[in-house]
């Protein structure tokens, strides 16, 4: 299936860090027509730079295409709390930043994670009382759904949730490549009063396979700045979108 070699191949250059198109085709028994065209579709979504002969992670075109765009996503999460709230943060780019400005300029709240950065940015912070979802643990620092991880869910309700997102799509709505991601991220969106995703505008109009929210389950998008040449398409958004100041 698609969606599967599209996972499988973020999480071998996740570990490999570069691969070309003939190791893809061994790995996936796939002709290396095909990898190309998975590569083309992982290229278009900001997930993966192409190099000569094969591919890298390209996580700076979907997030950190600048540290200012990650930098702008965690202001945007950051003026959203408020003292008091109990609110997940979950994801590996934009979270451990939005803990560093908690650190820096404190909101007494209590914080749910799977990020162990953040975990341990927030874990001894006078006022903040740190909570960190159990479960499988990444090679990114992230955990992802797993028994003990779904399970802590049972007994937490936030007033607020932060999930960064691969895919924001006007019908579709916030998708993930990876199945086990969007699991994850659509389980903790349920054990919130409020929702808000998160990514930068380059996410806008991406579909991917695993659905993390419908759009009448997402209150609120943070992202970057929308071009003004766009700005028709935002009109019947359902969500609130918020771009930086």
């Amino acid at each position: 299936m698609i969606e599967d070699r599209l996972a499988a191949i973020v999480d071998h250059l996740d570990q490999r860090k570069r691969m070309t198109v003939a190791e893809f085709s061994a790995l996936l028994g796939a002709s290396s027509a095909t990898v190309r065209r998975d590569l083309n579709r992982l290229v278009k979504a900001g997930m993966v730079r192409r190099v000569h002969g094969g591919a890298v992670l390209a996580r700076d075109a979907r997030f950190e295409r600048s540290s200012e765009a990650q930098r702008t996503l965690a202001q945007g999460v950051h003026a959203q709390l408020r003292p008091g709230d109990v609110v997940v943060l979950e994801g590996e780019h934009v979270m451990p930043i939005v803990a560093e400005m908690l650190v820096e300029s404190p909101v007494r709240s209590v914080v749910i994670s799977n990020n162990l950065a953040v975990a341990r940015a927030l874990q001894s912070r006078a006022g903040i009382e740190m909570i960190l979802i159990g479960g499988k643990l990444s090679a990114s620092g992230c955990t992802l759904p797993a028994a003990m991880g779904v399970g802590d869910l049972k007994y937490l309700i936030a007033n607020k949730a932060f999930v960064e997102v691969d895919g924001m799509h006007p019908t579709a709505g916030a998708s993930a490549v990876v199945p086990e991601e969007a699991a994850l991220k659509h389980a903790i969106l349920q054990h919130a009063l409020h929702t808000a995703i998160v990514g930068a505008f380059d996410v806008w109009g991406a579909t991917f396979a695993h659905r993390i929210a419908a759009p009448n389950e997402i209150e609120m998008w943070i992202t970057t700045t929308i071009p003004a040449a766009r700005r028709d398409e935002m009109r019947d958004v359902a969500c609130a979108i918020v771009e930086p100041s």
